[in-house]
């Protein structure tokens, strides 16, 4: 765990909360500052805020739309070793957000502008689509067999960033139960 306040990628309020922009800020060792979203989506309305990265280069979306584009390919890059989510985590806690977050996704992969629009337009992260992916296959074996529901031989399960709800035999955010002998729907 980072013992400094030197690495960070963060994406939250302004710092000062002085209006409704996303601050984007990123440092390990030189900084891009802080960088602003144009639109404000944190206006005690609800928004969908998304960041799709390739490369280094950030383009910010609310509500669907393209907001900004943030380059910090110049900057040196650093292993994340801390994940928060409404908050700054390094040595210490600290910038704690105070309004209200819901359906938190992250992808090991870049959205493509149909599946940024199917989110946005209120789609369940399972509308759309994993280059690559077997859907259900979280053991990586190219099979939907029972070794998908062994949470401990799955080495994979958070490589397709879906989730299997044991209790009621469906996908997250599925209704229809999972039948078959060998086979995850």
């Amino acid at each position: 765990m980072s013992s400094n306040a030197n690495p960070l990628f963060n994406l939250g309020t302004k710092n000062d909360g002085a209006n409704g922009t996303l601050d984007f800020f990123y440092r390990n060792g030189s900084s891009t500052g802080h960088q602003f979203s144009l639109d404000e989506p944190f206006d005690d309305e609800w928004h969908h805020v998304l960041w799709r990265d390739e490369e280094r280069v950030g383009t910010l979306y609310v509500d669907g739309e393209e907001d900004t584009t943030f380059d910090y390919s110049q900057h040196q890059t650093f292993e994340a070793d801390i994940t928060s989510i409404g908050s700054v985590l390094r040595a210490s806690d600290c910038c704690n957000f105070t309004g209200n977050i819901d359906d938190v996704s992250i992808f090991n992969f870049s959205l493509s502008d149909e599946d940024i629009a199917t989110l946005a337009s209120g789609g369940s992260p399972l509308d759309i689509s994993i280059p690559g992916a077997l859907v259900g296959d979280y053991n990586g074996n190219g099979l939907l067999d029972a070794g998908d529901l062994d949470l401990n031989a799955a080495v994979g399960i958070a490589s397709q960033d879906l989730a299997y709800e044991i209790v009621t035999g469906c996908l997250a955010d599925d209704v229809r139960p999972i039948t078959g002998s060998s086979a995850l729907r």
